[in-house]
Parts: structure tokens; C-alpha cells; sequence
């Protein structure tokens, strides 16, 4: 998640530099040439592979929202997305470039747009998965882990501690003498599995007043 906020906001300075300096110090603008067009077109055909790779990947549109915290794939996702976006932003300048003639202002404005558009899909990214960065819990498990324990007559709190996307160790707070925990706390990470949650670990401790 890092990494990718980190490139995203790095591909935002970048392209805002270059789009005010190009404003500031308006040079003029060579045409492009055949060979660029097709480039373009060939880097446009892989960057929407491996969209649809990664789209696929996730879950497709349907599942997007249920997966959105699989850092990973979806900054993979981001980053196709911006990326086939400035490519056909990119060909918009070769066709008007093509017309009208090279178009200095236009292009640094696109590149300003792409840079925005940078800096936007990282704030977005990292607020999204922002208690990933943090000690945060999972209700998801917290309250399964909680019924299946009074189900087996253990009177307890529980919380756990988010390590992944789909990955949390949990801790165990009984309120009497409970046997076998490790049996049980193996048995309880199986009763989580079955719901899509890997625990790493069971955690046990008791009350203070016990």
C-alpha cells in the first residue's frame, strides 16, 4: 500500500512539474510522429490487459466494493485505470496535434490533469485502506468469534488485531477458567475460516478479577 501511494504521489509531482513548467516556459511542441502513435496504441492494448487482469482478479465490478481492501490487486486497478486514461488523454493531444497543429498550453494542461488525477487515486487509496496502517480491529470477526464462544458456554470479550486484507490475530478475554485453549482456539479459527477470515493466532487472558 505504501509502495503504491508512494508512486502514485511521485507520478503526481512529476507530471505537475512538467505541466506548470511547460506553461510557464512555453517551448514549442514537436508533432508527433508514427512511431509514437504506435507505441501509444501497443501501451494502451497492454495497460487494458492488464486492467482487465486485475478487474478480473478482484472479483470483476460486482465484486469491487467487497474487495476493496486487497491493496494489491486494487492498486494495480488504480494505476491501469489513471494509466489507460493518460494514454487516451495523450492521443486526444496527437489528434488535435494532427488537426490543428501542436498545442503547447493544451498539453501541459493535460499533463496537470494527469497529475491531479495522481494525487487523487492516492489520497483515495490510502484513506481507504487507512486501518490497514493502524491497530484496528475486525467486527467481521469480532462478533462471529464472540456467539461461537458463548455457544461453547465461554463467557468472554474478544478483539482482534487486523494484520492483511484477510489476515488478523485475535485476543481472547474470558471472564472464568477456561481448559484446553488451544484446542479451542484451533477449533475457533476454523469456525472464522469458514467465513472467509484467517487467523494467524488465538490469544488468551482473563479478567482481573479471576
Amino acid at each position: 500500500l505504501v509502495s503504491a501511494v508512494s508512486v502514485f504521489f511521485i507520478g503526481c509531482g512529476i507530471n505537475l512539474y512538467h505541466g506548470i513548467h511547460a506553461l510557464l516556459q512555453r517551448q514549442a511542441v514537436e508533432p508527433f510522429t508514427p512511431l509514437i502513435i504506435g507505441l501509444l496504441l501497443f501501451s494502451l492494448a497492454l495497460e487494458f490487459w492488464t486492467f482487465t487482469v486485475a478487474l478480473k482478479e478482484i472479483g470483476g465490478w460486482a465484486g469491487l466494493r467487497e474487495n476493496r481492501t486487497n491493496t494489491t490487486v486494487l492498486a494495480v486497478l488504480l494505476e491501469d485505470a489513471v494509466a489507460l486514461l493518460g494514454i487516451l488523454l495523450t492521443l486526444l493531444v496527437a489528434g488535435i496535434s494532427f488537426i490543428w497543429g501542436p498545442n503547447p498550453v493544451f498539453d501541459a494542461t493535460v499533463a496537470i490533469f494527469v497529475g491531479v488525477l495522481l494525487g487523487v487515486m492516492a489520497l483515495f487509496l490510502a484513506t481507504l485502506n487507512r486501518k490497514l496502517l493502524i491497530d484496528a480491529s475486525d467486527p467481521d470477526v469480532d462478533a462471529p468469534a464472540r456467539e461461537w464462544l458463548a455457544s461453547q458456554d465461554i463467557r468472554a470479550d474478544v478483539k482482534s488485531l487486523i494484520l492483511d486484507d484477510d489476515r488478523a490475530v485475535v485476543f481472547v478475554r474470558a471472564h472464568h477458567e477456561v481448559r484446553d485453549t488451544f484446542a479451542i482456539g484451533e477449533a475457533l479459527k476454523g469456525q472464522l475460516a469458514t467465513k472467509g477470515k484467517k487467523i494467524d493466532a488465538v490469544y488468551w487472558k482473563y479478567a482481573a478479577s479471576h
